[in-house]
C-alpha cells in the first residue's frame, strides 16, 4: 500500500490515454501483457504465486482474494472475508512449495477510513476443495499491518509483518499463534509528511545470514538488516540500499541478484541489486499507464517474468485524469 499526498485518504496524509499492450515475447526489450483487469475502481494490493504457477491477488477495495491463471487469464473469486473486514493486504506462504497462504485482513477502507485500524492474520488452505480460510490471530496492538513475508531462517517457521504506522516488524508463528515485535528501527519509521513507514518486506537466507529487506514509503528508502538465522539477533546495523525512491512492495529475484520494486508515485517497476547500487527502470514512467500505480511484484515460475499488481490510477490519476480498473500485469524481465 502506498499513499500520495493527494490521495483519497486525506485523513492519513496529511498520471495518458487508453492503451494497448503487446503480448510477451523475448525479442529484446521489455514487453508486457495484461493478464487480468478488474472493474474500475479496484485497488489490487498484493499477490503471491502458487507452486503450480497460478496467482493469488488481494484487494483493498473489497475484502476479497482472487485466483488468476496467467495462462488463460481466467479469474476466480477464491474467498470473501466477512464484515467488518473491508480489505486484504499482504499475502505469503511459509515455503515456495506450500499451498497454504497467510493474508493480512483489515477494517481499513478507502471510502470510509477507520480512525482505529484493526488487523488480523488468516490462513488460506488451497490443499482442500473448496479452499478454507481460518483465523490465525488478531493483533490488536498493531498499527497498520501491510507487507508480509516468510522469515528465511534455518530454525524458524515464522512470518514477518511490516507495521507501517508503528514503524516496526512483527514476527508471528502461525502454528502457536504467538506474535512479538521482532525489530523496530529508525529506518522503519514514518516521515513528517507521510504516515506510512515500512511497507513491503521480504527475506533472504544467504551465506548463513538471514537478511530482512524492506521499503520505507514515507522516508523513500530501501533497506536491509542482517540477522543470525538461529537466534534472530542483529548482525550489524541497518544498511540503506536506496535513498530517494518511494516504493511500495517488491520482489527478490535471487537468480538475477535483483530487487524489483513497485514505485506507485512514478508508475514504474524499477530494479536494484541485492546489495544496492543504481536504480534502473524496468517498465513504466511518470505519464505512462502500462503499470498505473504499481503496488507489488512477484517473480513468476517461468523465471523470465514478474507479475505486477496496480491500482489503475486510483491512488494517483495518470496525468491527473486517467483511471482504470486495477490490473495484474506480466512483465518480461529476461534481459534484466
Amino acid at each position: 500500500m502506498h499513499f500520495l499526498s493527494h490521495s483519497l485518504l486525506s485523513f492519513l496524509l496529511p498520471l495518458t490515454s487508453a492503451f494497448s499492450l503487446p503480448h510477451r515475447s523475448n525479442n529484446g526489450g521489455t514487453t508486457t501483457h495484461v493478464i487480468h483487469q478488474f472493474p474500475n475502481p479496484t485497488w489490487v494490493e498484493n499477490l503471491a504465486v502458487r507452486p503450480n504457477g497460478q496467482i493469488l491477488t488481494t484487494l483493498i477495495t473489497s475484502p476479497d482474494v482472487y485466483l488468476i491463471d496467467p495462462q488463460t487469464s481466467v479469474s476466480t473469486l477464491l474467498h470473501t472475508f466477512p464484515s467488518p473486514i473491508a480489505s486484504v493486504l499482504g499475502i505469503t506462504a511459509l515455503t515456495p512449495s506450500s499451498d497454504t497462504f497467510y493474508v493480512i485482513t483489515s477494517n481499513f477502507s478507502l471510502t470510509s477510513p477507520s480512525i482505529y485500524i484493526s488487523s488480523a492474520i488468516y490462513s488460506l488452505d488451497l490443499t482442500t476443495s473448496p479452499s478454507t480460510a481460518s483465523l490465525i490471530t488478531p493483533i490488536p496492538s498493531a498499527g497498520l499491518l501491510n507487507g508480509m513475508s516468510a522469515l528465511a531462517s534455518s530454525s524458524q517457521n515464522l512470518l514477518v509483518i511490516a507495521d507501517s504506522f508503528l514503524g516496526q516488524i512483527w514476527s508471528l508463528n502461525p502454528q502457536t499463534r504467538e506474535y512479538n515485535v521482532l525489530l523496530k528501527e529508525p529506518e522503519m519509521a514514518s516521515s513528517s509528511t507521510n504516515p506510512l513507514g515500512i511497507n513491503g518486506i521480504k527475506t533472504l537466507l544467504q551465506n548463513d545470514v538471514t537478511y530482512i529487506y524492506w521499503t520505507n514509503t514515507g522516508q523513500s528508502l530501501v533497506c536491509r538488516v542482517a540477522l543470525d538465522p538461529l537466534t534472530l539477533s542483529k548482525r550489524g546495523e541497518v544498511e540503506v540500499l536506496v535513498n530517494g525512491t518511494s516504493a511500495d512492495d517488491f520482489a527478490i529475484d535471487e537468480q538475477r541478484g535483483l530487487l524489483f520494486l513497485a514505485v506507485g508515485e512514478s508508475n514504474e517497476v524499477v530494479s536494484v541489486g541485492l546489495d544496492g547500487g543504481s536504480v534502473k527502470t524496468v517498465v513504466g514512467g511518470l505519464n505512462e499507464s502500462v503499470v498505473a500505480n504499481p503496488t507489488s511484484v512477484a517473480v513468476g515460475k517461468e523465471g523470465d517474468v514478474v507479475y505486477v499488481t496496480t491500482t489503475g490510477g486510483l491512488e494517483s490519476k495518470i496525468n491527473g485524469t486517467f483511471v482504470e480498473g486495477g490490473q495484474v500485469v506480466e512483465v518480461w524481465v529476461g534481459d534484466c
